[in-house]
């Protein structure tokens, strides 16, 4: 939870910068007025594996605490683990499109139910 939280607060490029700017696999073009120009998203850079493996660690985590640690029934670890860290992933993408001003990414909520898939069936049964 705390690397998707400081994930979400990397600072946005310079807007002064007139090259294109690398941050997490993401191509940005800015101009003096920090509009972006160009944006690539595609299916496999580093940013989907991030993606990936914060959903499947948050998904594990959360399960493992609510139901091993606290005692609650699976059906309950289950829904609060898939539904917190949908939420992040959907926040996450929120926050790119307003604040990142890039594009809010389909490819990386894929990436975020594959990691949440992925840790409900290794870990909830």
């Amino acid at each position: 939870m705390l690397i998707l939280l400081f994930t979400l607060l990397v600072e946005k490029p310079d807007s002064t910068l007139s090259e294109p700017v690398v941050v997490d696999s993401f191509y940005l073009t800015c101009q003096k007025t920090g509009l972006l120009e160009q944006y690539e998203d595609e299916w496999f850079t580093i940013d989907k594996f991030h993606h990936f493996s914060y959903s499947f660690g948050a998904t594990a985590l959360i399960f493992h605490v609510y139901h091993c640690q606290l005692n609650n029934p699976t059906p309950g670890a289950q829904m609060l683990s898939i539904s917190t860290t949908a939420l992040f992933g959907i926040g996450k993408e929120v926050y790119d499109k307003f604040c990142k001003k890039t594009l809010f990414s389909y490819k990386d909520l894929t990436f975020d139910v594959l990691g949440i898939t992925t840790a409900v069936l290794l870990f909830a049964h």
